[in-house]
């Protein structure tokens, strides 16, 4: 009997302690950090919403990707999706998950970059999260030299994925001939810097 209580006396404590912020004086909910911004349990600060926002009003005005021009950008959208491929926690992509068109907070925002000849484009998705993730390429995704693909047309995709903070950045690049590294390095250099600037 006296080894449960112990049991639970240290689970308890484990339970409260892990609701409390670093200074151990308040409770912080999930949705206070992400419309405020804040600072994780490692001390790394996070974006707010309101940031998130600013910095994709800048990308839209200040990025800029040598020999490729903005041509699109996803705008107030609201992407809908089935609950079950957001392991069931909403039907859209929006900061509450919900479909507000009086209020729209979208969580994705995508830029279509297009060089003069029309034969190539730098698609960069900015996505909101909740959780601080880090600074880091995620990943890079060429499809050359698999077996058994069609290798003409894995030749003209490039992707990578950076973190920053609580964000995730995907770069890709569509080309109707072969997709080329460096223009996506070149991407990725510029969209770094817009990052570290903010």
């Amino acid at each position: 009997m006296k080894r449960i209580k112990k049991i639970v006396a240290i689970s308890l404590f484990f339970l409260l302690s892990g609701c409390f912020n670093q200074n151990h004086s308040e409770v912080v909910s999930e949705n206070e950090v992400s419309v405020a911004g804040g600072i994780n349990n490692s001390g790394e600060a996070i974006l707010s919403y309101s940031q998130y926002k600013d910095l994709t009003d800048r990308f839209q005005s200040n990025l800029i990707i040598p020999e490729f021009t903005l041509k699109a950008e996803s705008g107030k959208n609201i992407v809908i999706v089935e609950k079950d491929l957001t392991f069931e926690k909403r039907e859209n992509l929006t900061l509450d998950g919900s479909r507000d068109f009086a209020n729209v907070q979208p969580t994705s925002y995508i830029f279509i970059f297009e060089n003069q000849a029309q034969s190539k484009q730098i698609i960069v998705r900015v996505s909101f999260n909740k959780n601080y993730i880090g600074n880091d390429l995620l990943d890079w995704s060429r499809l050359n030299n698999y077996a058994n693909i069609n290798e003409k047309l894995a030749s003209q995709f490039d992707m990578a994925t950076l973190s920053y903070k609580n964000l995730i950045v995907t770069v890709q690049q569509l080309a109707d001939r072969e997709a080329n590294l460096e223009t996506t390095k070149t991407a990725m250099r510029a969209i770094i810097k817009e990052l570290v600037e903010f």
